[in-house]
């Protein structure tokens, strides 16, 4: 078990933390109860994760990291929403069935004493609560939470939601309990999909549609056009910022310009000034969706800049394949301003850099 929850760690901090921090509050409720571990049990749990968890953090050190900064902007009220946020979109993520996680204590109160069904409800609110409480997530830049922190409880949620059905189904026929699975597996309904925006699907189905008909997305259409005009010497800025990186993957011949700084870092020092912000215009700008507004207006604001617009692609600017459901479409956009929300391509007069 040292050994695992080290593993753990070396792995990810947060999820370490949250393991932990469930395994000591299920230890102190129930199992000290069934097995009281002796001193030499927690030296031979403790010491091998301290010794050797202690030289890890020292080389890979998450306080010396901006996101500690970053973590620090939240206050304890603002944890709390991030506890809630935790709670309410590893229901609407579909990593759990909430009416059926719901359900789980209320049905060891009302008589059907399964100790699981309490115990692994306590397990989740523990881990999405101390989750929360060291999540770098900022609560004012979003308003829900990073599911993906929440993975390691989908085989808890689904193991607690088919006790739930076993006990509601148990002196029904077979057909019932099915009925019943997929109904709670297949769609969002006891999720409360009918009350999100999203309303009430199938996301099997959906997910199957998708492989079978797949949306456009702006990063395919992007790649395709820079791979068929944009020469291996030429350069691109590309904004929002943050949409560089899929394009470097699916069209890596161009030089993406403009991703650091100046001055630079000493590391970065040697580096040809089209990396460094401001300093050798690109050749191209790639600006998608409503940045364009902003990138027209620093265009007309340089002088002798010679930027011309010489293209747009017809695609909903943003990326909506995303694995969170709540970010997901399966289908493709329509409906959408062609003015602003778009792909524009300007492209400077002359010469390449």
């Amino acid at each position: 078990m040292s050994l695992l929850l080290l593993a753990v760690l070396s792995s990810h901090y947060m999820t370490f933390a949250a393991l932990a921090g469930a395994m000591a509050v299920d230890y102190l409720l129930w199992q000290r109860k069934v097995r009281r571990l002796s001193l030499m049990d927690w030296l031979v749990l403790l010491a091998p994760l301290v010794v050797l968890g202690s030289i890890v953090v020292l080389i890979w050190n998450p306080l010396l990291s901006g996101i500690t900064k970053q973590a620090a902007e939240n206050g304890f009220a603002d944890r709390l929403t991030l506890f809630w946020w935790n709670l309410r979109d590893l229901n609407r993520g579909e990593f759990a069935v909430g009416i059926l996680l719901l359900l789980a204590p209320m049905l060891y109160f009302s008589g059907k004493r399964n100790l699981y069904l309490l115990r692994g409800t306590v397990c989740i609110a523990v881990y999405c609560f101390v989750m929360a409480m060291v999540s770098p997530q900022p609560v004012n830049q979003t308003l829900v939470s990073d599911v993906r922190y929440l993975i390691p409880l989908i085989p808890l949620s689904m193991a607690l939601a088919v006790a739930v059905i076993g006990i509601l189904t148990r002196k029904a026929p077979v057909w019932v309990a099915i009925a019943f699975g997929l109904v709670a597996f297949w769609t969002n309904l006891l999720n409360g999909g009918p009350c999100f925006p999203e309303g009430f699907r199938s996301t099997l189905k959906n997910y199957a549609s998708e492989l079978l008909d797949p949306p456009s997305d702006p990063y395919t259409v992007a790649a395709k056009w820079i791979s068929d005009n944009v020469s291996e010497d030429q350069s691109i800025w590309v904004l929002p910022d943050y949409m560089n990186y899929p394009l470097m993957y699916h069209a890596p011949k161009a030089m993406y310009a403009w991703q650091l700084k100046w001055p630079p870092e000493p590391q970065f020092k040697d580096l040809p000034a089209i990396h460094f912000q401001g300093r050798v215009p690109p050749d191209y700008i790639i600006a998608f969706g409503p940045v364009v507004q902003q990138v027209r207006q620093l265009i007309a604001g340089w002088q002798n800049s010679g930027y011309q617009q010489i293209a747009t692609i017809d695609c909903f600017w943003h990326d909506e394949f995303r694995p969170e459901l709540f970010w997901r479409s399966f289908k493709t956009r329509t409906g959408y301003n062609p003015d602003t929300d778009i792909i524009h391509i300007f492209k400077k007069k002359g010469g390449t850099n």
